[in-house]
């Protein structure tokens, strides 16, 4: 596999790739969204809470495999090839054999330790197909991180466009021919071989095997000790821990109702994931080359960045009923109830800001070469979400039968806790007033929004759709008219499109 030597010179500048990658990445999540709207209407429905929440059980199960071995995980990657172009495809090469020497062995262990402590058949053949997919997945994220290191954003949105569309509609299918969670595991992972082959083939850079070469694996096992340090302790908070809590302390359904809510949630947090995605790369090779114009980019970034995050989480404050309605899950008070989710998805919009906010810092974080601090903060989040997590869904279990509520809130405080640290780290380098700034005239202009979605009415998915693209959409140039997005901010991207529309006539 040869990742090559040196970069091609048939890639424009650094402000044409940022432009046409969250182009070409916001037209994939449009894609993305509305397969995941999809199939969140349909799996769950037929799945119900309880398998629902055994399916969300073996998914976590692996995870802490994944933790140990994808070590510094695609930012890394990234990172990586950003900063040394002509070392890549060693690097990525000795990522792969570490995954593969070190992750097999890993997986059969856990999955024979899984054998003798779990007695659900269902829970067991769940976690043998995952295992797989883990793999998989692993592979995925070696080939996407590469394309996109190298700015290959129309390859990793394509693969990632075909993957989702493959991996979505092979769990409705399958689903719905056999209401099992196996069907929609398998699914996930018909879809991951399809995005590995897509972004393999697709033109660009090849992408070959070099042998193993120790000196390389001592070189990214070191560069991967920060990124590493950081995931473990993300994991420590994040939702795995999570499940598991939910399942020792409440029950299945209730952690069915938690992984629904995450995965609707998920939808509203496709838009960071890609301005992340697409602009680690850029600021990395900025901060590499040019401190000042890196600062100047990073405030262009941030500010539209973190105010575009008022109009989603107004949905999900002010129509969270609207949208399980929607989207047809049974919300009447039986076992197959999907009621108690509206509450979950209403204590994440209110910290919606706050949680957009951690992703940005974090992405500032990493291509200011300052992952060791973002490792730090894990460490303070993983003890404080774990003392709050439990007490939490201990009490709201016992209290209202719904622990995932606990859950949701001691999460929330997590980022909160999470973007302090992370205002300390950056303060030198991020524009922190400005953000506040912005946000603040950004929440003045929510108002339109808010109207809109309060007083228009929403008595289907369609009208549920189209009334959110209308908040949305109409939120920009209010927030435009109260200075929350500036001119300044909005200018380079006109410019840009303008360059591109005369390079295109000229060409023509």
């Amino acid at each position: 596999m040869y990742f090559p030597e040196s970069e091609p010179e048939d890639r424009p500048s650094l402000s044409v790739r940022a432009f046409t990658g969250l182009a070409l990445m916001l037209v994939s999540t449009a894609w993305t969204w509305g397969l995941s709207l999809i199939e969140v209407a349909i799996v769950p429905r037929f799945l119900g809470p309880a398998n629902y929440g055994k399916m969300s059980l073996a998914g976590s199960v692996l995870s802490f495999a994944s933790l140990l071995v994808t070590f510094g995980g695609g930012m890394q990657i990234i990172r990586t090839i950003s900063a040394d172009e002509e070392a890549a495809g060693r690097l990525c090469s000795a990522i792969f054999w570490f995954r593969t020497l070190i992750g097999v062995p890993i997986i059969l262990a856990i999955y024979v330790v899984m054998r003798l402590t779990i007695r659900d058949p269902m829970v067991l053949s769940l976690i043998a197909l995952v295992s797989f997919n883990t793999y998989l997945g692993w592979m995925s994220d070696i080939v996407m991180s590469f394309r996109n290191g190298f700015t290959r954003f129309a390859t990793v949105a394509r693969a990632g466009m075909l993957s989702k569309f493959v991996a979505v509609s092979a769990r409705i299918g399958l689903v719905l021919r056999y209401h099992s969670p196996l069907g929609a595991v398998f699914g996930d992972t018909l879809g991951s071989i399809t995005g590995i082959l897509s972004a393999i083939f697709s033109k660009g850079e090849k992408i070959r095997l070099h042998r193993l070469s120790m000196p390389d694996l001592k070189k990214v096992t070191k560069a991967g000790i920060p990124y590493f340090q950081y995931n473990l302790f993300l994991w420590i908070y994040g939702n795995p821990t999570t499940i598991y809590i939910l399942c020792a302390l409440a029950s299945y359904r209730e952690n069915g109702w938690f992984t629904v809510a995450q995965r609707m949630v998920g939808i509203f947090y496709l838009l960071p994931g890609i301005i992340v995605g697409v602009m680690i790369p850029i600021l990395t090779r900025l901060y590499e080359r040019n401190r000042e114009e890196f600062v100047l980019q990073s405030r262009r970034v941030l500010n539209p960045a973190i105010v575009l995050s008022i109009p989603f989480a107004l949905v999900m404050v002010l129509r969270s009923k609207a949208m399980l309605y929607a989207l047809g899950l049974p919300m009447s008070r039986g076992a197959d109830s999907f009621r108690a989710v509206a509450i979950l998805l209403v204590i994440p919009g209110l910290n919606m800001p706050i949680r957009w906010l951690s992703s940005y810092y974090g992405m500032i974080l990493i291509a200011s070469n300052r992952i060791n601090k973002q490792a730090k903060t894990a460490i303070f989040a993983a003890i404080f979400n774990i003392v709050m997590t439990i007490p939490l869904v201990a009490w709201f279990h016992h209290h209202m039968g719904n622990g995932a509520i606990g859950a949701a809130i001691a999460a929330e405080l997590t980022d909160l806790l999470m973007v302090i640290f992370y205002m300390v780290w950056i303060a030198d380098i991020a524009p922190l007033k400005e953000n506040f700034v912005a946000l603040a005239k950004g929440l003045v202009a929510g108002v339109v929004p808010a109207v809109v979605l309060l007083y228009l009415p929403m008595r289907n998915r369609w009208e549920f759709i189209l009334v959110c693209g209308v908040a949305i959409a109409l939120f920009i140039p209010t927030a435009m008219l109260t200075g929350a997005i500036r001119k300044d901010e909005i200018t380079p991207l006109l410019d840009i499109i303008k360059a591109r529309a005369r390079m295109k006539t000229k060409q023509g």
